[in-house]
């Protein structure tokens, strides 16, 4: 597997692993590398191989949004990045933007709880000063 296939550029490409997976005989003959495609339903987003075997599905907050561009008219690459027992990962890539979404990524790189959690850390880290030190660090 050339690794160049998983370079993640933000807006572009994601990483996600799959939910109501194939049974395990399906997905064993799933490896690494391969290239799947999307089937977009009303409310989901199948995961389906070559063979048009059902793999999985995107998870809902996902499908949702990608539903919208594929109708629009953006095109995505799918290929398999992981592949266990109990869990499947995709690596998705947009190949072209729609018209209507032309400037508009795919996907968001953090959702808004992320982006709070990490500001806040960043936040506290940055505001630890020598006078928040315990006396018993000063004395050492």
């Amino acid at each position: 597997v050339n690794p160049s296939l998983f370079f993640e550029e933000p807006g572009k490409t994601k990483t996600v692993v799959l939910t109501n997976l194939a049974p395990n005989s399906i997905l064993s003959e799933t490896c690494i590398g391969d290239a799947v495609v999307l089937f977009a339903k009303k409310y989901t987003i199948e995961v389906r191989n070559s063979e048009k075997k059902y793999l999985g599905a995107l998870p809902d907050d996902i499908a949702f949004r990608l539903i919208r561009f594929i109708a629009a008219g953006n095109l995505y690459d799918i290929i398999i990045k992981n592949v266990q027992k109990n869990s499947v990962t995709v690596f998705i890539r947009e190949v072209s933007r729609g018209r209507k979404f032309k400037d508009q990524p795919s996907f968001l790189p953090l959702n808004l709880r992320e982006f709070a959690t990490s500001t806040v850390r960043e936040i506290k880290k940055d505001s630890v000063t020598d006078e928040d030190t315990p006396d018993d660090q000063e004395e050492e």
